[in-house]
């Protein structure tokens, strides 16, 4: 799963002689619990899944990263008022020859208390894992859909400009 820093022909020795904290199976069903957990009535088990250490990465918005749990759960607090529904669908899960990483796949649909359009989008995240816990969840989304979600966050405009990606957004009427 970390293949861009290595020669195709070096992947197989990637760190295979070291040992997992967690089995696959504990990797995965820890973020199945994270997922159950990460909805607006349930949130108050997502501490229990987090690394105090963690650390919430969104390569396409570099200013929403979110380093500690507490900081993490803070977010929460705020976002999840915003919601009357959180579904996160898990698709399917990559084992990686790094022992403390995992790769998922999965999907999202929420509803907003304002009444604006749900919010749907396909995500890879990439989980790391210590001492039991999650201590790393970088989420790759679609950008474009983000922004129509939330058209006036500053920080997603921002980012889709910078990356030239604006070009794709329909202008309100």
């Amino acid at each position: 799963c970390r293949a861009a820093k290595y020669r195709p022909d070096e992947r197989a020795e990637m760190r295979t002689d070291e040992k997992r904290s967690l089995s696959s199976a504990e990797q995965i069903e820890l973020v199945r619990q994270l997922f159950r957990a990460m909805t607006p009535a349930t949130c108050a088990a997502v501490p229990e899944t987090l690394h105090e250490d963690y650390v919430f990465e969104l390569p396409y918005f570099p200013t929403q990263n979110l380093a500690g749990r507490d900081n993490y759960i803070a977010a929460l607090d705020l976002f999840f008022p915003t919601l009357t529904r959180l579904d996160l669908e898990l698709v399917k899960f990559y084992e990686c020859a790094a022992p403390d990483t995992l790769i998922a796949e999965y999907r999202s649909y929420g509803q907003f208390v304002d009444g604006r359009p749900p919010y749907a989008n396909h995500y890879i995240g990439i989980f790391e894992f210590r001492e039991g816990k999650i201590t790393l969840w970088r989420e790759f989304l679609n950008a474009i859909v983000m922004a129509k979600s939330f058209p006036d966050s500053t920080h997603v405009t921002q980012s889709l400009q910078n990356s030239g990606a604006t070009a794709h957004l329909e202008k309100p009427a």
